[in-house]
């Protein structure tokens, strides 16, 4: 789908609209503004997401933060 590039030290999809890769870890940037500000990977889905804990995490849609350090499907 769409755009691909590397660009960060780590292997990251860039796929639609403003995504930027800011940590350091591998990220997949689907749709929408996102940013990665963890370190950890992360999937970001849909909308305004952004990951604020450690470990991994799906971010689905919309507005959602992760603020522990585990796990999470929000």
């Amino acid at each position: 789908m769409g755009k691909v590039r590397k660009m960060g030290q780590e292997n990251a999809r860039l796929v639609i609209g403003k995504a930027r890769k800011v940590g350091q870890e591998k990220a997949r940037f689907m749709i929408g503004k996102v940013r990665k500000v963890g370190g950890e990977s992360a999937r970001f889905v849909l909308g305004k997401v952004r990951k604020v804990g450690r470990e991994n995490a799906r971010f689905m849609v919309g507005k959602v933060r992760k603020v522990g350090r585990d796990n999470a499907r929000l």
